[in-house]
């Protein structure tokens, strides 16, 4: 149960007053959902960046070998 300090915040006792600042409020919870939504698609989308890069650094090695492995090697005589 949400518990309002009267004293600092007194509400109006008109009913259209109030209506205004209950369709404030829900605006602005509204738009932080909206923000929220926006934080975790960014948050998704760098988490699936760091997968990836991480996949492309664990297989970079195993393809330097065989870039190395392909080329023929000047230094053994033929």
């Amino acid at each position: 149960m949400l518990v309002m300090d009267t004293a600092a915040s007194p509400l109006p006792d008109d009913v259209e007053a109030l209506k205004a600042l209950l369709s404030a409020a829900l605006e602005r919870a509204d738009e932080a959902e909206a923000r929220l939504a926006n934080a975790r698609a960014r948050e998704s989308a760098t988490e699936a960046m760091i997968a990836h890069l991480k996949l492309q650094i664990a297989a970079a090695p195993r393809a330097i070998w065989r870039q190395c492995r392909a080329q023929p090697s000047t230094s053994r005589p033929a």
